[in-house]
């Protein structure tokens, strides 16, 4: 803390929050270039994975992820209404989107356990 030096270079799908919170602070260009890091995250695993190695950009083990959270939908939320610019927009249906991949996949999986029963 007093050097600024990295001590746990991890990324937790928690912290998509803070783009929301500068966009309420009137932190606009600093917000979207945040949200857009997240955004490329979101892009690259179809969901913001619950812990993310930064030097790696993997995925920590047993720690992969969960779709449903909130945090970067709200920050997104908030910046449109900041900036009325679509590629928010964007950035929500993409969220959407990968969730009804994601759940699709889940009652595949759930109707062929059930016939393989």
């Amino acid at each position: 803390m007093n050097t600024g030096k990295v001590t746990w270079p991890i990324f937790q799908s928690l912290e998509a929050f803070w783009p929301g919170l500068q966009t309420l602070i009137g932190d606009i260009d600093l917000a979207a270039r945040t949200a857009r890091n997240y955004h490329l995250v979101w892009q690259k695993f179809g969901a913001t994975p619950e812990f993310l190695h930064l030097t790696t950009s993997t995925p920590v083990k047993n720690r992969e992820g969960y779709p449903l959270r909130p945090e970067l939908a709200e920050s997104a939320m908030y910046l449109y209404r900041a900036t009325q610019d679509k590629y928010w927009l964007e950035l929500g249906r993409d969220i959407v989107d990968s969730i009804e991949w994601f759940y699709q996949l889940v009652l595949v999986s759930v109707d062929e356990e059930r016939t393989d029963s």
